[in-house]
């Protein structure tokens, strides 16, 4: 698997967190646990899978709201 992009977007509008949290999901193929994305890393894949964030109006805020319920499951 290739390492997290944690880089922003070329034409980001704001910054956003690099900070990941580990899960309580324990790995299949180790005593570790799963780590959940960041932001950042979020906002990223989400481009790559073809979303267009001038189309939406979204704020900091939402990305943080986003990745909260991301993470809770």
């Amino acid at each position: 698997m290739p390492p997290p992009n944690q880089t922003p977007s070329p034409d980001q509008p704001f910054a956003l967190s690099t900070s990941r949290e580990e899960s309580s999901i324990p790995r299949a193929d180790s005593e570790k646990k799963w780590v959940y994305p960041s932001e950042q890393m979020f906002w990223n894949a989400m481009l790559r899978k073809g979303w267009k964030w001038k189309d939406d109006d979204i704020s900091q805020k939402d990305m943080y709201n986003i990745i909260r319920i991301h993470n809770q499951n």
